[in-house]
């Protein structure tokens, strides 16, 4: 339990997000890759009372923001149109939609990823980027969509970034949901 208490009081947005689960009638996780995926779960399910629909299944939804993390991870400063245009390239593929549905659908989840408070924009006008709301959210997403990659994308990703200041975060996560043999 010392351990996720270091992890919560690492930041008030933590300490917050702990009491919600917490004050919803949870018992915190016991490990920090258990606890962030409470933490998702809690802002998913705070957007079904803010927002009146879903602009695609939980699934899909999920699936696009660890395509995000992902995406964030390798170009953290990747402006929106091009971090969405690269989204939408792999949901084209993991859904089998035409490239425009896809672009549209990359578009209407970030939106709705924005108005959930899991992500935001930053910048001025024509040079905004994604962010997570904390940078550890984005690791997390990041490595739940490594761990879904075919094993041959899986392991030669894992062999050419093992190490690597911006994917330790990621690979750590990765390691604790199953991958540790790899990495």
């Amino acid at each position: 339990e010392s351990a996720i208490a270091e992890v919560i009081g690492r930041t008030p947005l933590l300490v917050g997000l702990a009491a919600a689960i917490i004050s919803s009638g949870a018992n915190l996780a016991n490990s920090r890759e258990s606890l962030f995926e409470q933490i998702f779960e809690l802002i998913d399910s705070i957007a079904d009372t803010r927002l009146h629909s879903r602009p695609a299944s939980p699934v899909v939804l999920r699936r696009f923001i660890d395509i995000l993390g992902w995406q964030l991870a390798t170009n953290p400063l990747l402006a929106v149109q091009n971090i969405l245009r690269d989204c939408s390239k792999v949901l084209a593929a993991d859904l089998n939609i035409p490239p425009l549905q896809a672009e549209a659908d990359a578009q209407s989840y970030s939106t709705y990823w924005e108005q959930v408070g899991l992500i935001e924009k930053l910048g001025v006008e024509s040079r905004t980027a994604f962010a997570f709301i904390h940078k550890s959210f984005g690791e997390f997403a990041a490595a739940r969509f490594l761990c879904a990659l075919p094993d041959g994308e899986q392991d030669a990703f894992i062999a050419n970034n093992a190490g690597t200041d911006i994917w330790a975060e990621p690979m750590r996560f990765a390691a604790s949901m199953g991958q540790a043999d790899k990495i």
